[in-house]
């Protein structure tokens, strides 16, 4: 009878450690881009009720030929509605003149690094349009919806 070598079985210690540290190396830098992807998708909500707030607007401005003023009931209601969200902590709309205005949402429950940052929605209403754009506030690029960062 000729002896057959035993066939290696298992894993040696050093291919464990070299597999432990590829999946170490792996998380170290997915976990950082997770938790900007879980914030941008929280602060994505955000564009929801601005959506609405130009539907709303610009039902009233194409009504009555002027974005409608803070204490109007429209505006009340709309504040509200964001503010009843998890994710906006304040709301605040200003009115520049007939044609222009802005609401400022302050954020909470989005992530550490963009609690209490601001984003703003600005509209102008034209003949044939009311428009809006996000590119103003504190809140960093990396976390805003991409409509809403600077040079889309």
């Amino acid at each position: 009878m000729s002896m057959k070598a035993k066939a290696q079985q298992g894993f040696t210690l050093i291919e464990l450690m070299i597999v432990v540290a590829i999946i170490g190396i792996l998380a170290a830098i997915a976990l950082p881009a997770y938790q900007d992807y879980t914030i941008r998708s929280k602060v994505s909500e955000t564009m929801g009720f601005a959506a609405a707030a130009k539907t709303t607007l610009g039902e009233d401005y194409y009504g009555r030929g002027t974005l409608p003023a803070a204490t109007n009931d429209i505006v009340v209601k709309t504040k509200a509605s964001m503010e009843a969200s998890n994710y906006i902590s304040g709301a605040t709309y200003t009115l520049t003149d007939a044609d222009n205005a802005n609401w400022v949402v302050t954020l909470e429950n989005v992530g550490t690094q963009a609690n209490g940052d601001t984003l703003q929605f600005d509209y102008a209403g034209s003949a044939n349009k009311l428009s809006m754009v996000c590119t103003g506030g504190t809140l960093d690029q990396k976390y805003r919806p991409a409509q809403c960062r600077n040079g889309s």
